[in-house]
């Protein structure tokens, strides 16, 4: 039993990512970003940073899921838990949607997409469409980030391959933050018209650029960094405790 409770039981830094997930989140979705998002196309532009880039591979370093399960009333528990078991018949689906090529591919396309001057202008301020913009980030962040911080280290992405799989996405949000930066008209109607605390349309959609390619490129080199780091520490790891082992004495049996 008390084996069992220390598995249930989240580190200190699970917690502490969680709550950080967590607190981005409500920046991103409740904060003055999103009163201001519908005059300063810059302004958006973070609060997609965030739902994409910092709020889901923070929400799967925590590994919240066993113990928001456990946090579930006795049946409920057991009922939710089943639909993740192998024999749910949702566990193929999810592993088929769960796979670096389908998580990759919907990324690309979902934020692809959205930034259509069309949709994007549809998804401004409080209606419906904006919500589902916002919801299908969220959704396709955390499908993104699962192979590369999947708590399993067997289901992980390698190093290797995280690098060009993340790459990816850098190149997406340069190439869509280039156009941003770079183009010599307003691309949205509605920031055409937005004179907001006095910069000018053209000048707020640069910035936005800026924070697409630059910031969010930055995110995913960071990210990047701090997975080479913690690979190479395992490495270091395994390499010293294998010395150990050699190490050690043996003693002939008598």
């Amino acid at each position: 039993m008390r084996a069992r409770a220390r598995a249930r039981t989240p580190r200190t830094s699970q917690v502490c990512s969680y709550l950080l997930s967590m607190g981005i989140l409500g920046i991103a979705l409740l904060s003055p970003l999103e009163v201001y998002s519908d005059q300063l196309f810059s302004v958006h532009m973070v609060e997609h940073v965030l739902l994409l880039e910092l709020v889901p591979p923070l929400f799967w370093v925590a590994h919240p899921l066993p113990v928001l399960l456990w946090g579930l009333p006795g049946p409920v528990r057991r009922r939710v838990g089943w639909l993740f078991s192998a024999r749910s018949p949702l566990r193929r689906p999810l592993g088929l949607a769960s796979s670096p090529t389908l998580a990759a591919s919907a990324y690309l396309l979902t934020v692809g997409v959205w930034h259509l001057p069309g949709l994007y202008d549809a998804a401004q301020g409080e209606g419906i469409v904006h919500y589902m913009e916002h919801a299908s980030f969220l959704a396709v962040g955390l499908l993104f980030w699962w192979p590369v911080i999947h708590p399993r280290g067997k289901r992980r992405l390698g190093v290797v391959a995280c690098v060009p799989y993340m790459l990816l996405a850098a190149a997406e949000g340069g190439l869509i933050g280039g156009v941003f930066t770079f183009y010599g008209h307003p691309l949205y109607k509605v920031y055409a018209e937005s004179n907001a605390f006095g910069i000018s349309p053209l000048a707020d959609q640069q910035l936005a650029g800026v924070v697409m390619w630059a910031v969010g490129g930055l995110i995913y080199l960071t990210w990047a960094f701090v997975l080479l780091v913690l690979y190479l520490l395992e490495e270091d790891r395994a390499v010293r405790d294998h010395a150990s082992e050699d190490a050690s004495p043996t003693h002939p049996a008598s």
